[in-house]
């Protein structure tokens, strides 16, 4: 699945999927990352250790 269409099932879940904003301090050491927040904009997934650490599978078992 590509970026895009993971977004669009999130959003039919209620959720929203968060990428690393270009200019944040962390992209340059662990380059970019995804947080998904639900309707609430509570984090559901991706603030563990620091913000924006799940990957795109990390999220893809979320879905499924």
């Amino acid at each position: 699945m590509t970026e895009s269409n993971i977004r669009r099932a999130l959003a039919a879940k209620g959720f929203r999927l968060s990428k690393t904003p270009a200019r944040h301090w962390t992209r340059a050491e662990y380059g970019p990352g995804y947080m998904v927040t639900d309707d609430r904009n509570v984090v559901v997934l991706g603030c563990s250790q620091r913000e924006y650490d799940a990957t795109l599978d990390d999220v893809l078992a979320l879905l499924f």
